[in-house]
């Protein structure tokens, strides 16, 4: 198991106040992750239904503190990717 996949795996058991929608959300991106999908591609699609979760007022407060942290490790990989370190 990858380390967003673990991630999301103690989330979902650190925070049961979840909604089902979200922990349906999530488990079914563990389950993707341990495929052959790549871990951004699964970032970004997680971070979008999220977003349209809030859009329709449906994310717990949970769930909001879990898409600023997915948001941030986004914004600080895409940091990380662009910068030439070393060259």
């Amino acid at each position: 198991m990858n380390r967003l996949a673990n991630y999301l795996t103690k989330y979902v058991q650190n925070y049961p106040d979840l909604s089902k929608s979200e922990k349906l959300l999530i488990n079914q991106t563990v389950e993707k992750l341990a495929t052959s999908q790549s871990e951004d591609q699964e970032l970004v699609v997680l971070i979008q239904s999220l977003r349209r979760f809030s859009l329709e007022s449906e994310l717990t407060q949970a769930g909001k503190k879990l898409l600023a942290r997915l948001q941030r490790k986004q914004w600080l990989v895409g940091i990380v990717n662009v910068l030439p370190f070393g060259k």
